[in-house]
């Protein structure tokens, strides 16, 4: 199996993004995002995007591992869990195939994540 020529740096990140979080929940981040970023390539996504995700998220993560959860109410089979609505690159490609309005917080990752893409590409040498 081949892999994206970024992956081996996405992985790296994706290291130091797990080093930053409480040891109590590293492992579980770590592993993780390190299948999200070998997968990548099978979705047509830059591994190094999927990496600057895991990053730019430690510190939400590390202040939810530290600030006490609020008490909620028991789940019940009339009130289903509601899971969080995507961010980043999962919810741009949702915006993008359903045609729907990006909210607030999916704009500013995409415009951070083609930042960092444009960056990079102006770090690339230029050979012909």
């Amino acid at each position: 199996m081949t892999h994206h020529p970024a992956t081996a740096a996405a992985l790296l990140l994706v290291r130091l993004a797990a080093q930053l979080l409480p040891a109590h929940r590293r492992a579980r981040h770590y592993e993780e995002w390190c299948a999200d970023v070998t997968g990548a390539a099978h979705t047509g996504l830059n591994p190094l995007a999927i990496a600057a995700g895991a990053l730019l998220s430690t510190p939400a993560l590390h202040r939810s591992a530290t600030t006490p959860a609020p008490a909620t109410p028991p789940t019940t089979k009339e009130t289903p869990m509601r899971q969080p609505p995507p961010i980043g690159v999962l919810a741009t490609v949702q915006h993008l195939v359903h045609r729907t309005r990006p909210t607030r917080s999916t704009l500013l990752l995409a415009a951070v994540f083609t930042s960092l893409l444009a960056a990079g590409l102006g770090l690339l040498p230029l050979t012909h």
